[in-house]
């Protein structure tokens, strides 16, 4: 009898399962969870890379940094401002935290003026993917850039420039004694020594 019931119960999950996983039959409740969570999702999306944009904008009129400015003269500013100690500094962090941290990161360093790895590299990537308009993407994963072998947890800017990808690092070039590498341009094809990639995410401004 004991087993008769179990066949039973076993049968019913089978089923359920088959039309959850094949048939794509999910309760309505379930369904209506999950629109409300994407809906929630992208009003946060929005208003995080809005208030990056809007932080941006102000410090951009403020530097300067127009138009008329060549794409590449405008990545320079922006690395000259972000990586002078007399205008941002370090603030440790555990690291990036939640979706769409890149624009919270962002917006973040360029009020508060102090963040972490993470922060520097978010902030430069919105500001140059705002001014500039250049394929801009914040990389995480490894660097040995504060002291020779020792790789240790780093966040920094890849920008792409007439074809070629190159390195920004903001944070490093503030604070970094390492010889024998720049942080304002190095290129992609010769960072191996220093960086490594694990995850990247692509800023749209």
């Amino acid at each position: 009898m004991r087993s008769n019931r179990i066949r039973l119960i076993l049968s019913i999950i089978t089923v359920c399962l088959f039309a959850i996983g094949v048939l794509g039959v999910w309760p309505e409740s379930l369904m209506r969870t999950s629109a409300a969570q994407k809906s929630n999702a992208k009003k946060d999306s929005q208003e995080s890379v809005n208030k990056a944009a809007k932080k941006a904008d102000k410090l951009l009129k403020k530097w300067g940094i127009t138009d008329e400015l060549g794409s590449v003269d405008a990545v320079d500013e922006i690395f000259a401002h972000l990586s002078n100690r007399k205008e941002f500094s370090y603030a440790r962090d555990t690291g990036k935290k939640g979706a769409f941290w890149c624009y919270h990161y962002a917006q973040q360093m360029l009020s508060k003026g102090h963040g972490s790895c993470y922060h520097y590299a978010a902030a430069f990537a919105c500001m140059v993917s705002r001014s500039t308009g250049l394929p801009v993407r914040v990389c995480t994963g490894k660097a040995a850039i504060f002291k020779n072998g020792h790789w240790q947890p780093h966040a920094w800017t890849e920008v792409r420039i007439n074809g070629g990808w190159y390195i920004y690092d903001a944070n490093a070039a503030a604070y970094s004694n390492l010889s024998g590498i720049i942080f304002d341009g190095l290129k992609l094809t010769s960072a191996g020594k220093w960086y490594k990639t694990s995850d990247s995410e692509t800023i749209h401004m």
